[in-house]
């Protein structure tokens, strides 16, 4: 018998989880909530074999120095509608109802990059990247100041550790998972869900007080290299695989469910391409 490990990355993932049964003999999710509720699914197959271990980002060795003008804010992630970039434009409409002017940086790729550069085409403080590498969002982050994330649906965002090592407060949607477990009060603010009236209130509260501001930048990279080192955190990963022997289960019940798909006369290339076509219905 062999042990086998399942990393839990968000519901979807609970889900599938669930009918495997005995076959799973650990679950390992990087946010509490998530391991809980592996463990909630049915305490008696797995208490003392669901565990949180953080995930882990790239370190930096010192705090970027920021003092920008103008608050700058940062969206970093897919640019589809799930992770609510939509709701930027009308965050900044609300800012400048307030007569606050902040510069803006959307940091990546999607389906929605062409209607946003539409959106904000006459807008002149707003800059669109798609970096290809981690270094080189690293030097787009280490002169931002917020995190605006109005997502809707998430495991644990590694944009916002990525941001937090680089001292960026994050501001977004209050959603069960590694958000609750990152974000509290001295870190950053969690809304309710699409008020885009609270996420322009708290970027105004810290246009407003900047030693604020600073204290909060300064808070978030001692977290990230407290608890997010990815060097440290990796090696926990390792550690819990280490202890295989401690978690087999001789005389598992469960069976395999496989689909419809997977059988072994049909090509993977066919399979693949099915799959595809359903994902997109």
């Amino acid at each position: 018998a062999k042990t086998v490990f399942n990393l839990i990355h968000d519901y979807y993932y609970v889900n599938e989880n669930v009918p495997l049964g005995d076959l799973a003999d650990v679950a390992i999710a990087h946010s509490s909530f998530f391991s809980d509720a592996v463990f909630a699914s049915n305490p008696g197959l797995f208490s003392g074999r669901s565990f949180y271990i953080p995930y882990g980002v790239q370190q930096l060795n010192a705090i970027p120095l920021k003092n920008n003008p103008l608050l700058k804010l940062v969206f970093l992630g897919r640019l589809v509608e799930e992770k609510g970039v939509t709701k930027l434009f009308e965050i900044n409409k609300a800012l400048l109802k307030k007569n606050i002017a902040v510069e803006w940086t959307i940091i990546g790729k999607g389906s929605l990059k062409e209607f946003l550069r539409d959106q904000w085409k006459a807008n002149t403080n707003i800059s669109f990247y798609e970096p290809e590498s981690t270094s080189g969002v690293y030097e787009l982050l280490k002169t931002q100041d917020i995190f605006v994330f109005p997502t809707l649906f998430e495991g644990t965002p590694v944009s916002i550790l990525e941001c937090l090592a680089n001292g960026i407060i994050p501001i977004v949607n209050d959603l069960p998972g590694g958000i609750r477990d990152i974000v509290k009060e001295n870190i950053g603010f969690r809304c309710e869900l699409n008020n885009v009236a609270e996420f322009a209130d708290n970027i105004a509260s810290l246009v407003e007080n900047k030693n604020r501001l600073i204290e909060m930048q300064r808070a978030c990279y001692d977290l990230s290299h407290h608890s997010f080192d990815i060097g440290k955190n990796a090696d926990n990963y390792f550690l819990k695989f280490l202890e295989f022997e401690k978690f087999k289960r001789p005389d598992k019940t469960g069976k395999v469910k496989f689909s419809r798909l997977d059988k072994a006369y049909l090509p993977n290339a066919l399979v693949k391409m099915i799959r595809s076509l359903n994902n997109k219905a």
